[in-house]
């Protein structure tokens, strides 16, 4: 991506129109690469209140599927979808199933 230009650039150069040509290269920083599981956790949004159900020690009580996960603050339920943070259950943004 970056080495066309440069390679245009150089013929510019060396065509004898670098004492008069002034230029600047911008490179753009590529993204941090992130896990899958932080990924999702980026895009995930309280439960509403049919979903879970506060308990005791900051844990909540999974009600989306069978499973009917008690998850401890911090941790993930059986599917790895749904999880807990601050005694709140997150799920995904428009996630259906």
């Amino acid at each position: 991506m970056l080495l066309p230009a440069l390679k245009e650039l150089t013929k510019l150069l060396q065509g004898g129109i670098g004492s008069t040509l002034r230029y600047t290269v911008i490179v753009k920083k590529e993204a941090a690469v992130t896990s899958l599981d932080e990924a999702l956790k980026a895009r995930t949004r309280e439960a509403s209140g049919q979903l879970a159900r506060q308990l005791e020690d900051r844990k909540v009580r999974c009600l989306a599927c069978g499973h009917r996960c008690i998850i401890p603050d911090g941790s993930d339920g059986i599917c790895r979808v749904r999880f807990n943070r601050d005694g709140c259950l997150r799920v995904p943004h428009e996630y259906v199933s």
